[in-house]
């Protein structure tokens, strides 16, 4: 049987865990210290390829299609006339490839992560041919309700993009992801403990 990487590595969700296993580990009198250094990240596992296609309207997920709101513009980069290479692509504007839509409620029903937002989505697009400036990315934070938002289709020039590329240099495949919470050990040079 084949287990993926993160079933792989023990992962622990609250600092009682984590001292247990430092003190089994023979941590001893370090290891309440040791665990309450500790932070919580948020760790995001992806589903099989094509699952998000059919992702509920808001839903965390890699890649597709973004949800948006009618009003929000798809993201576009501008014309990068004196690009080192790919010359063709960048004397013209594009839209970015969506990446990812995070849902900070399904971060919070993961358990949460201080400081961050109960609501809303966070939104990743980019340019991935034009990788090395900082025109060929955007991020955005969307705070409407789900029924404000709707599946956006790709922009015709992924259809049809002319030049040497495919629309599988545009199009990252859907994956649905499942946000689950966990604690990394101190930052390096952490005085903490």
């Amino acid at each position: 049987m084949n287990a993926t990487r993160h079933e792989r590595q023990p992962m622990w969700t609250t600092r009682k865990e984590l001292e247990a296993v430092l003190a089994q580990a023979g941590l001893g009198e370090w290891s309440p210290r040791l665990a309450a250094a500790a932070r919580h990240a948020m760790i995001l596992i992806p589903g099989p390829v094509e699952e998000g296609a059919d992702a509920p309207i808001g839903a965390s997920r890699l890649s597709g299609t973004p949800d948006l709101p009618a009003e929000v513009p798809w993201p576009w980069r501008p014309a990068l006339p004196d690009g080192p290479v790919f010359k063709e692509h960048l004397a013209r504007p594009w839209p970015l490839s969506f990446v990812a839509q995070i849902d900070f409620a399904d971060i919070l029903c993961a358990g949460g992560l201080e400081g961050f937002p109960s609501s809303g989505r966070l939104l990743f697009f980019c340019d991935p041919i034009e990788s090395w400036g900082t025109t060929g990315a955007s991020v955005m934070f969307i705070t409407e309700q789900t029924d404000r938002l709707g599946r956006r289709d790709y922009p015709a020039e992924f259809r049809n993009p002319g030049c040497d590329w495919r629309p599988r240099h545009f199009i990252f495949r859907p994956r649905c992801v499942t946000p689950k919470l966990w604690l990394l050990p101190p930052p390096f040079g952490s005085v903490s403990y």
